[in-house]
C-alpha cells in the first residue's frame, strides 16, 4: 500500500511540475488538446408561464428520452433561471429534440413551448489556456 501511494504522488508530482513550468502558452501538451467540436450544438428550452410542469416533464421525457427525476430536475432549473440546456450533439441530434418537443406541446393545445430554432447554437471552441492567462 505505501508503495503504491508513492508511485500515485510521484506521477501526480511529476505531472503538477511539468504543468507549471510548461514553456509553450499557445498550446497544450500532447494528449490534453481538446477535442474537435465544430459541430457541437445545444437545444435551448426556455421558460413560458403558458405550460405547467407536469406538460414540460411529460414532453421532455419523450423529447431527450430522460427519466422523471432527470426531467423534474430540468424543468426547476428553466423555472428558476429562465431557461436550460436539455440536449446536445450535433444538428440533428438537436433538432430531433425540438420537433418532439413542438409536437408534443402542441397537442397540450396551449401552444409550443418557448423553443425556437435559433435556439440550438453551435458552441463556440473551448480554448483551455484562455482561462489561466
Amino acid at each position: 500500500m505505501i508503495a503504491r501511494c508513492y508511485n500515485v504522488f510521484s506521477v501526480v508530482l511529476k505531472y503538477a511540475v511539468d504543468m507549471l513550468t510548461w514553456d509553450k502558452e499557445d498550446e497544450l501538451p500532447p494528449g490534453l488538446e481538446p477535442p474537435d467540436r465544430s459541430d457541437t450544438y445545444y437545444c435551448m428550452l426556455f421558460n413560458d408561464e403558458v405550460h405547467t410542469y407536469e406538460q414540460v416533464i411529460y414532453t421532455l421525457q419523450k423529447a431527450v428520452n430522460c427519466t422523471q427525476k432527470e426531467a423534474v430536475s430540468f424543468a426547476t432549473t428553466v423555472d428558476r433561471d429562465g431557461r436550460k440546456s436539455v440536449r446536445f450533439g450535433d444538428f440533428a441530434f438537436c433538432e430531433l429534440a425540438k420537433s418532439v418537443i413542438v409536437v408534443s406541446s402542441l397537442v397540450w393545445g396551449s401552444g409550443c413551448i418557448s423553443l425556437k430554432s435559433h435556439d440550438i447554437k453551435p458552441l463556440p471552441p473551448i480554448n483551455l489556456l484562455s482561462h489561466f492567462q
